[in-house]
């Protein structure tokens, strides 16, 4: 057997042996490679929000799953579609992924020049959690339920400011309307993000806001803020003796907001079915599931097809409803 045929027959068997390997553990071979350097989790908002309460226990738990360093990188700007636009343009490697919140379906609607399509240059790969938002004030403000927030803003229209993590956010969407529904008008106040949202209004800088339980609860339960109500039908687990905006005389305002995960539309099929596989493990895992549960987040079950569903829903919902507010970013 010459030099050359002897190569050749190494080559085919350890190509075979690659094959059972992989046949072996039910994985391609590329899945089982995957990932093989520092794996980043982008959250397009600043630090503080709940986008980051949600993502640095999740980078703990899929760190352990794809035994690879899980980073979050906050970048923050234009909500939530500067970090967007960075991971949808982006490597397709599978080594970066992006936590959105509720604006990634909204964006598209207020956001005239985005460089990016968020339905065909991003993949779902599932949502995480929900949470009901819930209307905190400022204790200085003298209003401590709808009722007498209604009659303060139609004595003084305007004079009630709110703020928002930007244009379009859940908790504009939120404030508008329930602005319509009671007949009063209010003054937005826009930052970018939740956290400098959160401070401004402990600080007494603006006087309220509609905002994701998780983000408020422990500021409510010390008594920094006070809750006025929790929107939707049903009170909230956490907050049980806050009534519901139908409680209190407003139907029609079950708005919630929501957390999940995307990555870039070319990722390999191996690395997007390691990515559902890890992200699913990771919600389950008993510590992240406490943690949650401690912080005021609702855990999801999904899939990549529930999650594309989801966005794809709220998209449409929002849209007449942005259109006819004439909700337009910045």
């Amino acid at each position: 057997m010459t030099c050359s045929t002897r190569r050749r027959a190494h080559a085919r068997l350890l190509a075979l042996a690659c094959g059972l390997a992989a046949s072996l553990t039910g994985l391609p071979l590329a899945a089982q490679t995957f990932p093989d350097h520092t794996v980043k989790l982008v959250t397009p908002f600043p630090a503080g929000g709940s986008t980051d309460g949600v993502a640095r226990p999740l980078a703990a738990e899929l760190q352990k799953l794809l035994g690879q360093n899980v980073i979050v990188e906050n970048r923050g700007g234009a909500g939530g579609s500067i970090g967007t636009a960075m991971v949808a343009r982006g490597p397709a490697d599978g080594h970066t992924a992006l936590i959105v919140f509720d604006t990634h379906a909204i964006n598209p609607l207020i956001y005239k020049s985005l460089d990016f399509d968020t339905f065909k240059d991003l993949k779902a790969v599932g949502q995480i959690v929900s949470m009901p938002l819930v209307l905190v004030a400022h204790p200085s403000l003298p209003a401590n339920n709808l009722k007498e927030l209604v009659a303060l803003s139609k004595a003084k229209p305007g004079s009630v400011s709110y703020a928002s993590a930007g244009a379009g956010s859940s908790n504009q969407l939120a404030a508008e309307l329930f602005s319509r529904t009671a007949g009063i008008r209010m003054n937005h106040i826009p930052y970018k993000g939740g956290g400098p949202a959160i401070n401004d209004l402990l600080a007494g800088h603006v006087q309220s806001i509609f905002v994701s339980q998780p983000l408020v609860l422990k500021f409510i339960e010390s008594g920094r803020l006070k809750a006025l109500a929790v929107m939707g039908n049903e009170r909230s687990k956490a907050l049980p003796n806050v009534p519901s905006t139908k409680e209190q005389g407003y139907d029609g305002l079950d708005v919630s907001s929501w957390i999940g995960m995307v990555v870039p539309a070319g990722i390999p099929d191996a690395a997007m079915r390691r990515w559902t596989d890890a992200l699913q493990k990771a919600v389950h895992a008993k510590d992240f599931q406490a943690h949650m549960k401690q912080a005021g987040f609702n855990v999801v079950e999904s899939s990549p097809q529930k999650f594309d569903a989801h966005i794809r829903r709220e998209y449409e919902r929002w849209d007449p409803i942005v259109k006819d507010l004439g909700i337009v970013a910045d």
